[in-house]
């Protein structure tokens, strides 16, 4: 945010993330800042060859897809991050049946657009589908399309945030989401 010249400590920064850049900004600076978004899609695309896939991940894609789940991505990336954020996926990330970007209209996560527009695309009603995310802003924009959720500690939120902002269940990981499929909502 050096662009603004205004600075943040991260704890106010890291409960926003998984949502929107300009909801972000929103939430942080009281207005958007163009600047600001820009120099960080710059910030973000220097770190493209350390992005790993979550521990498990593969794996639980690759049972979903076995047990005859179509896999829908909704992502508030921007569609250049696509690419490099698929890639640690292998060939794990072409079983995305559709995959829903931050740049394909709508408001970002919190709201529910993006959510909206997967359905769309599928075709399943808000009953058939469970979203998976780790973020609030995840199960906050699935909830109010009227998805139900799981929640992943992956990306640092405290299991009770997720179960206020609606999780209907927790789980530490990819890896252990997996390994309580039998008993999660997934099943």
């Amino acid at each position: 945010m050096d662009q603004a010249s205004e600075t943040r400590p991260m704890a106010e920064i890291h409960p926003l993330i998984g949502m929107g850049g300009t909801e972000l900004m929103g939430r942080l600076l009281g207005r958007e800042e163009p600047a600001i978004s820009e120099a960080q899609g710059r910030e973000f695309a220097r770190y493209y060859p350390l992005i790993r896939a979550l521990p498990g991940a593969v794996d639980l894609l690759g049972a979903a897809h076995q047990a005859g789940i179509e896999l829908v991505l909704v992502t508030s990336s921007k569609a250049g991050d696509l690419p490099h954020v698929m890639e640690p996926l292998g060939p794990t990330g072409q079983l995305f049946g559709q995959v829903v970007h931050g740049e394909e209209g709508g408001r970002a996560k919190p709201a529910p657009d993006l959510f909206h527009m997967a359905l769309e695309r599928s075709g399943f009603e808000p009953d058939q589908v469970v979203a998976v995310g780790d973020a609030e802003w995840d199960i906050t924009a699935s909830g109010r399309a009227g998805i139900a959720s799981i929640g992943l500690r992956t990306g640092g939120m405290d299991a009770d945030a997720l179960m206020r902002a609606g999780a209907l269940a927790v789980y530490d990981s990819c890896a252990h989401l997996l390994e309580k499929w039998r008993s999660s909502p997934l099943a």
